[in-house]
């Protein structure tokens, strides 16, 4: 044994290959990998994720939900946003890895490993408390175990694949937060930024706690070749610095995770308890909880009209939650008060056709003019359908729908949610300017209308085309035996609508078929019976006399 220049005696890691650690985090990766190209629905990135929204609102104070989010943050670094991704990680991995866990012993290093990856957990969850999308990979743990072997043994070399194929440990340590950079800025589900320099950052300060005594920083490799893992003159660190520097992440994210809650602006609040809401109403990353998750659902909604305006969409539709109009209403109303864009229309429509609350249709007439005026398609949306069908008793006025469809198809806001209701005004627009109704016939815009709002997979666009390509007519009531323009695509209009859920695309999909035998597209005898049944169950009159036919 000798001394380094600072009086600190070296410690020669074992030159043994075993690495039992490493290999075992490398082989439950790529098992989980393997079961991961299986789970079609992400089932097991649900589950086992770290949600970042539980991350910073319910793992802290202690309650029911904190064990299952705390082990989510373990669990999740042995899941991959993608098979590239984990063969990456694993690759350095292996590569930075076994040195790392030959100078620190065994079982100081997977504490470590897993320290690192908490740490990156914890980082990217109060970074992002209002995200609902789980965080999942080892790259925040691989991060620690890199930065670990740079300030440990940063002038080695790092052999990955093979003896021969050997790169100096700063490079590959360059490498690896290039590609971290480049896919974390780049907006890319890879690798996530903040997880990586947190794991980065808690590697860097618990490294010389978990090494082995008296081993040395900053080290240099020793040209032995009996002892390939032998290192020469380094640093000592004293114990108590050593201390000092471990304790440095766990009080600063001790710290930011007991005050995220008082800390976070009231938007960010609500909407990281709605994510916290949702996610025990599905039993994703924390058990089952409806009553509790509905009641901080109401919590949420009192701060913030984005989130009462979801909340009233979720009771009006009874999805997870008993339907309640009554209630839907009264958190629809108070994000109309506040202007939210989801209030203004879905509170407007019940006014104007008197669903839920007393019917007051110059009131919502006026909210939704007052959502056009915001640029929001929809506004204009709703006030054509309005004026095309007189809904609450409106008179029916051709003229001011077109004029208000044609608002909503040609709307070039910025933001998505400007444009929600654009394809629909499309299509609604295209339909009447095929018949003439409330503006001259113009039949070459009307298709071109279509196309546009069909190629955005609206289903009764793409049922309307299907039926102008088919029959040429967009509104015919059936199709006849004799070929039509283009039949091979009005079959795949007609099941992409149909697999929408559009009951008149189910139809005319199964029609088609039975009409037109020879179609290189055409149904078995089988399938044009489940088709018709579904548009009959769903309430297609047609459909069921087809049905009788077919017996």
């Amino acid at each position: 044994m000798s001394l380094s220049a600072s009086g600190v005696p070296e410690r020669r890691p074992s030159p043994g290959p075993w690495v039992p650690v490493t290999w075992t985090i490398i082989v439950v990766c790529s098992v989980v990998a393997v079961l991961q190209l299986f789970d079609t629905y992400d089932d097991l990135t649900a589950e086992f994720g770290a949600h970042p929204a539980l991350v910073a609102f319910d793992l802290l104070p202690f309650g029911m939900d904190t064990p299952h989010v705390a082990l989510s943050l373990v669990s999740s670094l042995f899941l991959h946003s993608g098979v590239a991704y984990g063969f990456v990680a694993m690759l350095f991995l292996h590569g930075f890895g076994r040195s790392v866990e030959r100078v620190m012993g065994s079982w100081r290093y997977a504490i470590f490993y897993l320290l690192c990856g908490i740490a990156g957990g914890l980082v990217h969850g109060l970074a992002n408390a209002w995200s609902s999308i789980p965080l999942v990979g080892a790259s925040g743990a691989v991060s620690g175990v890199i930065a670990a072997h740079t300030l440990l043994l940063p002038w080695s070399d790092i052999r990955s694949i093979g003896r021969k194929l050997a790169m100096p440990a700063w490079l590959c340590t360059g490498v690896w937060f290039a590609m971290v950079a480049v896919s974390g800025m780049g907006g890319w589900y890879g690798f996530a930024l903040l997880s990586c320099l947190g794991g980065a950052a808690a590697g860097t300060m618990l490294a010389p706690l978990f090494c082995r005594p008296g081993t040395l920083l900053l080290a240099r490799p020793l040209d032995d070749p009996e002892h390939a893992d032998a290192y020469g003159d380094g640093y000592g660190v004293p114990v108590k610095v050593k201390v000092f520097l471990a304790l440095l992440p766990v009080v600063a994210l001790g710290v930011w995770l007991a005050g995220i809650d008082s800390l976070s602006d009231k938007d960010t609040k609500a909407i990281g308890q709605e994510s916290v809401a949702l996610a025990r109403l599905y039993g994703e990353g924390v058990p089952l909880r409806p009553d509790s998750a509905l009641e901080l659902y109401r919590q949420a909604a009192k701060d913030a009209p984005g989130v009462a305006a979801r909340l009233g969409k979720l009771l009006l539709a009874g999805r997870r939650v008993p339907k309640d109009e009554v209630e839907a209403m009264k958190w629809l109303g108070r994000a109309a008060e506040q202007k939210h864009a989801d209030g203004l229309e879905l509170f407007g429509m019940a006014l104007v056709k008197g669903e839920g609350v007393p019917r007051d249709p110059q009131r919502g007439v006026a909210m939704l003019q007052e959502l056009t005026l915001q640029g929001y398609a929809a506004g204009d949306l709703q006030l054509g359908l309005i004026s095309e069908q007189g809904i609450g008793g409106a008179v029916v006025n051709l003229e001011s729908a077109n004029r208000y469809y044609r608002l909503a198809c040609e709307n070039n806001g910025w933001r998505a949610a400007l444009r929600r209701g654009k394809e629909v005004g499309c299509y609604r627009w295209a339909m009447l300017l095929f018949g003439g109704r409330g503006a001259a016939k113009d039949l070459d815009k009307a298709r071109q209308l279509l196309e546009i709002a069909a190629a955005d997979r609206v289903p009764e666009a793409q049922n309307a085309l299907g039926l102008l390509l088919s029959t040429g007519d967009p509104e015919s009531l059936d199709i006849a035996a004799a070929p039509g323009q283009d039949d091979r695509r009005a079959h795949e209009l007609f099941e992409q609508a149909a697999k929408s859920g559009n009951a008149d695309a189910m139809y005319n999909f199964a029609r088609l078929s039975e009409q037109r035998r020879n179609s290189p597209k055409a149904l078995p005898r089988e399938d044009i019976r489940y088709w018709y049944d579904r548009s009959a169950t769903a309430g297609n009159a047609r459909a069921k006399a087809a049905l009788e036919q077919l017996k």
